[in-house]
């Protein structure tokens, strides 16, 4: 842009400038000195970087403000508030509200809400349990009645005549014969015994023979066999059995206490009648490594054993009860 001289003229008298260009020259005094300044310069000056906005809502009446923080880039505006608008005209009349009384119920302490959108509202009460009312008088006792009379005996009927015998019951299931199935008896083995009942149908009966003790002495049979009755027990049942039952228990992991269990069962009876235990096929290990053994029954209903070492699992035990002829 080529240098232009400027012609004296009142600042009146010049044409109004709409915008500032980065080609336009202006001239300032600057500390006494004539200087001149580019469009572009004053441009960078007055060129905002907002970065925020914060806005002040000043008294009715007060003048607009508006403050920059170059540093932070925030534009301050402050702005008065607006004079109170008119009262609106009065709204339609609603209809009118129905309110109905929902759920009573009592609890420690009282309240009520509301519930729905008019004009159909329900009102729900929680009501304070009141406290416990005085006794009540005790009301007089009734007049005892009178007791009635006694009645007169009846005659005493004749005796009926003896009724027809009965038939004879079904012929009972007893042993036939108990025979050694497997087995040699030797120490530390099992040996099986079949016993085969009246009615044909037989039954397996485990005996686990105990290893040989060990210790420095050994019982004597004056000791454990003072009337010198010991005897095989299944040659004893084939001769002197005429009835024999057999079942099975369980003897309960969670049932011990003091190394002993009670077995109820109503089949456990007391008087002459012999008992033989042992424990089944699948319980066998166990039941001897825990050195289990039964009491006789002294009680009816119950068979108490005991162990050695208490069982981690249910063991199921064979029980043979033998009803001893005289």
């Amino acid at each position: 842009m080529a240098d232009k001289a400027i012609v004296d003229k009142a600042i009146s008298d010049l044409t109004q400038a709409t915008q500032i260009t980065g080609e336009d020259l202006f001239v300032l005094e600057q500390s006494g000195e004539a200087k001149k300044l580019k469009g572009e310069t004053l441009l960078d000056f007055v060129t905002l970087s907002v970065v925020s906005v914060t806005v002040t809502t000043l008294p009715a009446g007060s003048s607009a403000t508006a403050t920059y923080d170059k540093s932070t880039g925030t534009l301050a505006l402050g702005i008065p508030q607006g004079s109170k608008g008119d009262t609106g005209a009065t709204g339609a009349t609603g209809p009118a509200n129905v309110l109905t009384i929902g759920s009573v119920t009592s609890g420690n302490v009282a309240s009520a809400t509301i519930t729905g959108e008019a004009p159909n509202q329900v009102l729900n009460l929680v009501l304070e349990k009141g406290d416990k009312g005085d006794k009540g008088a005790t009301g007089e006792t009734g007049a005892t009645g009178p007791q009635g009379p006694q009645g007169e005996q009846g005659v005493q009927g004749e005796q009926g005549p003896q009724g027809i015998q009965g038939k004879t019951g079904a012929t009972g299931n007893g042993i036939a014969s108990i025979a050694l199935k497997s087995g040699t008896h030797a120490a530390g083995t099992t040996d099986t015994y079949e016993i085969t009942f009246t009615d044909g149908t037989t039954f397996d009966f485990f005996v686990y023979n105990g290893a040989n003790g060990t210790g420095a002495g050994d019982m004597l049979a004056t000791t454990y066999d003072p009337q010198g009755k010991a005897q095989d027990i299944f040659a004893y049942a084939d001769t002197k059995s005429n009835k024999a039952v057999a079942f099975t228990v369980t003897l309960s992991a969670s049932g011990w206490s003091g190394n002993a269990q009670t077995v109820s069962d109503a089949r456990f009876l007391t008087g002459n009648y012999a008992y033989s235990v042992a424990p089944d096929s699948g319980s066998f290990a166990a039941y001897g490594e825990s050195v289990i053994y039964a009491d006789n029954v002294t009680t009816a209903g119950k068979m108490q054993f005991h162990c050695g070492e208490v069982p981690t699992a249910d063991l199921t035990v064979n029980i043979l009860r033998m009803e001893a002829s005289a």
